[in-house]
């Protein structure tokens, strides 16, 4: 979100309301309970990897780690903005002493969107860079790396744009002060607003397609290989999210309902930051509610297997009445004994050896797989091996 906001044209303003305005009060507990989605998403994540339930920690984590932390100080921020300086009114409604804040804190939140956009999208690429390592398919690590490089360039340069907008920097929030007489020059980046959002759209939308072209190569089940792209296409959450949030930041320099626009480039912003680590966060996620299921899954097909053993074998017992209320005698001759399966019985026999045993039913049970057989953490070795065997 880079660029300054424009020169606010108040002409058209109808007369300000600071007691009873038109206020949409709902973006603090929208943002926190996101980032709380988001955080349990991250922290099992993390939990998985520590383990070793879900691959080891690797530099991956730490980017995704940083991402976090530029989540959090964007919550913060939107949180602060939207309860002390009436973000949530229309422009002609708020103070004027509070634009000088509200510009303050949204230069911090496009700084902290920038860090945590592009750390998750690299932490996300860097362990599609994992997946590649060691294969020998050279135009896959190309790839990736080169979406790697196009992510860090892109974020590196709208940051220094961010900082170098306004000369000096605090120019970008206290030009809205009247009483600000230091000489200052900004540029006009409301260009650069929609630059910066079709580059994220570009660079999230690059980070679904690159995993699912990978996985569809890989020789896989169906089932998993439609598993792990489905996993992966939830991105293209993030995707439209960054879309709808491009559209609004075309708009903030282009109206003068500067905070009305701003709530609805934030609203958009926090959804985005927060899929975004979700995303990064699900393939772990996948590791572990595959784990569980398979396990209740068998549990559940051993239980019922025996209970169906268990009712077979009564309802064989309960087919043969006469020769359950014979007394069983040995023979001495094992020829004449009766052949149960055989024939008949001779009648004429008033003491047999009766030795049955019920039927012995095949059990089909669900033998788990090791969670990190054919998994997303090994779909290297998986390309690997196919490769060595051909």
């Amino acid at each position: 979100m880079p660029g300054n906001v424009g020169i606010i044209n108040s002409a058209g303003w109808p007369a300000p309301n600071y007691v009873n305005p038109e206020h949409r009060a709902w973006l603090p507990a929208y943002a926190g309970t996101l980032f709380a989605v988001g955080t349990i998403f991250v922290a099992t994540r993390v939990a998985l990897r520590i383990t070793k339930k879900a691959g080891s920690l690797g530099i991956d984590d730490i980017f995704l780690g940083i991402g976090w932390l530029g989540g959090l100080a964007f919550t913060i921020s939107t949180i602060m903005v939207a309860t002390k300086y009436d973000i949530g009114r229309h422009a002609w409604d708020v103070r004027r002493y509070n634009f000088e804040n509200i510009l303050r804190i949204v230069w911090i939140q496009e700084f902290s969107f920038l860090v945590c956009g592009g750390c998750t999208k690299i932490g996300v690429l860097l362990f599609f860079r994992r997946l590649v390592d060691g294969t020998y398919s050279r135009q896959w690590k190309y790839a990736v790396w080169s979406a790697i490089g196009f992510t860090a360039g892109y974020t590196l340069a709208f940051i220094l744009a961010l900082i170098f907008n306004c000369t000096p920097t605090e120019a970008y929030w206290k030009s809205f002060d009247p009483a600000y007489t230091t000489k200052y020059h900004c540029v006009d980046t409301t260009s650069i607003n929609v630059l910066a959002g079709l580059a994220a759209a570009i660079s999230d939308l690059y980070s679904v397609i690159l995993p699912c072209a990978m996985t569809w190569t890989v020789r896989l089940p169906m089932r998993q290989k439609i598993a792990l792209i489905g996993v992966f296409c939830l991105g293209l959450l993030v995707v439209c999210a960054s879309v709808v949030r491009t559209i609004y930041l075309h708009k903030v320099g282009h109206e003068s309902d500067i905070t009305w626009v701003l709530f609805n480039v934030m609203v958009w912003s926090v959804l985005e930051l927060q899929l975004a680590l979700m995303c990064a966060s699900a393939p772990a996620i996948r590791v572990l509610f595959r784990t569980y299921l398979n396990v209740s899954v068998s549990r559940a097909m051993r239980s019922t297997s025996s209970n169906r053993y268990q009712t077979d074998s009564a309802k064989w017992e309960s087919s043969i009445p006469e020769l359950s209320r014979v007394a069983p005698r040995r023979i001495s001759d094992p020829d004449s004994r009766p052949n149960l399966y055989a024939g008949p019985l001779n009648r004429g026999t008033t003491s047999v050896d009766i030795r049955y045993s019920p039927p012995q039913r095949h059990l089909e049970l669900f033998h788990m797989k090791e969670v990190g057989s054919k998994e997303i953490y090994s779909l290297s070795s998986v390309e690997m091996n196919d490769l060595r065997g051909r």
